[in-house]
C-alpha cells in the first residue's frame, strides 16, 4: 500500500505518497514478487515494461496493470505534471464528482537513488450502470501524458 497509494486527500494523483527507510529498491520484479505473496492464485506477470495481471471479468475494482514511468529530479515538479495532466484530462473515464466515482488509475510517487518516479496503477474500471459512457483511450492518453518522459 505504500508503494502503490498514499494517504489522505488527491492520494490518487500522488499526493499523500510516503517513503520506506531502509526498505528493498523499487523495481517491477520486486511490486511483483509482493503481489504474488500477498494475492493467492495471482496472474500478476511482468511484460513489456508493466505488471499486467492477466485476470480477467468481475465488475468490482482489481489491479489490472502497474508501471514506472520516467524519473524526475523533483518531487514537486512530479506532483505539478501529474496535476497539469489530471487537469488536462477531465473526463468521466477518470474520475467524476457527479456522480461520484473515484477514479481507476492510482498515481504514486517512490523515491528511488534520489530520483522521483511516478508507480501508475491501473484498476479494473467498474462503473455503474447510471455512469456516463467512458472511454478507455482517454485513461491511456491521462496516463501517456504522465509516463512520456524516460522509462525506467
Amino acid at each position: 500500500s505504500t508503494i502503490l497509494g498514499g494517504f489522505g486527500k488527491r492520494s490518487r494523483r500522488g499526493f499523500g505518497s510516503i517513503k520506506i527507510l531502509n526498505g528493498e529498491k523499487i523495481t517491477l520484479q520486486y511490486i511483483k514478487m509482493l503481489l504474488n505473496s500477498i494475492v493467492k492464485n495471482s496472474f500478476f506477470v511482468v511484460q513489456n515494461n508493466k505488471i499486467i495481471n492477466r485476470k480477467s471479468g468481475g465488475k468490482y475494482p482489481w489491479i489490472k496493470e502497474i508501471e514506472i514511468g520516467g524519473l524526475n529530479n523533483n518531487v514537486n515538479d512530479l506532483l505539478k505534471k501529474i496535476g497539469q495532466a489530471s487537469h488536462k484530462h477531465k473526463d468521466p473515464s477518470i474520475g467524476n464528482a457527479r456522480p461520484r466515482m473515484a477514479s481507476p488509475v492510482f498515481v504514486s510517487v517512490v523515491e528511488i537513488d534520489t530520483k522521483y518516479y511516478p508507480i501508475i496503477t491501473t484498476l479494473n474500471s467498474a462503473y455503474p450502470n447510471n455512469y456516463p459512457r467512458y472511454n478507455p483511450n482517454k485513461i491511456n492518453e491521462f496516463k501517456n501524458d504522465i509516463i512520456k518522459t524516460l522509462r525506467r
